[in-house]
C-alpha cells in the first residue's frame, strides 16, 4: 500500500505515524517510512513502491500530481480517508474480530474523540457527523478546529494558577498548593487516594495496542501448524523452509479467508514468518507466541502449559519491540474468544 498522512500540524503527523507502526505488531513496516516528508522530496511519492509518509497540508495540492491512483490519503484534521481511483478494494475484517475491536476502541478512546469535539456518548458522529443536529455539528467542528491549531504550539500555558488548581483536583500535581482534610485552599475537594491510584492504572492507549494484538492473535491463532521448518526431508517441496499459505487460509472460517489471503501476501507477513522460522528465540516472536498460547488455553485447545510464566519471561525480554505504551506482562487475547 501507499499511504499518505496529511495535517496542518506536523506533530500530529509524527505521532500518528508512530502509532500506526506500533499497531502492526507482531509485524513490522519494512518499506519507505518518512513521518514528515520535506517539500523538496515530494516527487518521491510518484515512485512505484509502498510507503507510509506524512506531509504538511500546505504541500498537499502540489503533491497530488505525484500521487499514483493507488495511494490512500488520510486527512488527520478532517478524520477522512480517501482511496485512490485505482486502489484495490480493502478486504472486510473478520466479523467477530471487527465487532470486538470496534467495541474495545470505543470503550478506551471513544471519549477522547468525543471530548475533543464537545460531544456526548449518545451523539452519533458516524458519516462525518451527518446524523448530528446542525447546531451540534457546527459547535463540534468549531471546537475541534480551535484545539487542532494548538498542537504545534511550543507552550500551552499549562502552568498558570488555574491549570495548577485543575491538576491538583485531578490528582496530577500538588506543587504550590496544600490540602486540609481533603480540601484544597479555596474549598475545592481533591481526589481520594483510591481515585489517584486509578489514575496510575493502565492508560487507554495501552488498551488500544493490546486490542490490536488480540486481533492478530485471533487471526493467526493456529499459524504455527502451517510452518515448514528447514530440514532435509522438505528441501524439494519448500526450498528448505516456508509456510503452507493455501492450507492455512482454506482451514480458516469463511468470513476470515479474504482478509487472511491479503494479509499473507504482504511483505511484513513474509518477514514475520521468516523471523519465526529462523529467529524463534527473539523477544517479540516469543511474546506473540505466548499470547497465542494463552488464547488457545482459554479456548480449551491447549493444556499443561505454563502460559503465564512464558508471557512473563517473554515480556521481560521484550524491550526492543516497537510499542507506544504496551504494559509488560499483559496480553489478553481472550477478548476475541
Amino acid at each position: 500500500r501507499q499511504v499518505l498522512l496529511t495535517s496542518t500540524q506536523l506533530s500530529l503527523l509524527t505521532v500518528c505515524s508512530e502509532v500506526l507502526i506500533a499497531l502492526l505488531f507482531p509485524m513490522k513496516w519494512s518499506h519507505a517510512y518518512i513521518p514528515v516528508l520535506p517539500h523538496f522530496l515530494v516527487p518521491m511519492l510518484s515512485a512505484p513502491m509502498p510507503f507510509l509518509c506524512g506531509i504538511d497540508k500546505a504541500n498537499l495540492a502540489s503533491a497530488l500530481c505525484d500521487l499514483s491512483g493507488e495511494c490512500v490519503v488520510v486527512d488527520l484534521d478532517m478524520n477522512l480517508v480517501t482511496l485512490g481511483p485505482n486502489t484495490d478494494p480493502l478486504p472486510n475484517l473478520p466479523l467477530q474480530m471487527e465487532e470486538v475491536l470496534k467495541a474495545k476502541l470505543d470503550e478506551n478512546v471513544g471519549m477522547v474523540f468525543r471530548g475533543a469535539r464537545g460531544l456526548t456518548k449518545t451523539d452519533d458522529y458516524s458519516d462525518a457527523g451527518m446524523h448530528l443536529p446542525q447546531h451540534t455539528k457546527l459547535m463540534s467542528d468549531a471546537m475541534w478546529e480551535s484545539r487542532l491549531c494548538l498542537f504545534d504550539e511550543a507552550f500551552h500555558l499549562f502552568f498558570t494558577p488555574e491549570e495548577a488548581r485543575k491538576n491538583l483536583l485531578n490528582g496530577n500535581d500538588t506543587s504550590g498548593m496544600y490540602e486540609s482534610n481533603g480540601v484544597v485552599n479555596g474549598g475545592h475537594r481533591i481526589m481520594s487516594a483510591a481515585e489517584k491510584q486509578n489514575l496510575r492504572t493502565q492508560s487507554q492507549w495501552d488498551s488500544v495496542q493490546e486490542s490490536f494484538i488480540d486481533a492478530f492473535v485471533y487471526c493467526l491463532r493456529n499459524y504455527r501448524k502451517f510452518l515448514v521448518f528447514p530440514s532435509k526431508d522438505n528441501e524439494g517441496a519448500y526450498g528448505g523452509a516456508g509456510f503452507r499459505s493455501k492450507d492455512f487460509v482454506s482451514q480458516q472460517r469463511y468470513d476470515t479467508q479474504e482478509y487472511l489471503q491479503q494479509l499473507i501476501g504482504t511483505q511484513m507477513f513474509d518477514n514475520f514468518i521468516t523471523k519465526r522460522l529462523y529467529g524463534s528465540g527473539e523477544a517479540d516472536v516469543a511474546f506473540f507466541d505466548s499470547a497465542v498460547d494463552r488464547f488457545l488455553k482459554n479456548q480449551g485447545l491447549l493444556s499443561n502449559v505454563d502460559v503465564a510464566g512464558r508471557i512473563r519471561r517473554a515480556s521481560s525480554a521484550r524491550s526492543s519491540v516497537p510499542r507506544f505504551a504496551l504494559r509488560k506482562g499483559k496480553a489478553d487475547p481472550t477478548c476475541c474468544s
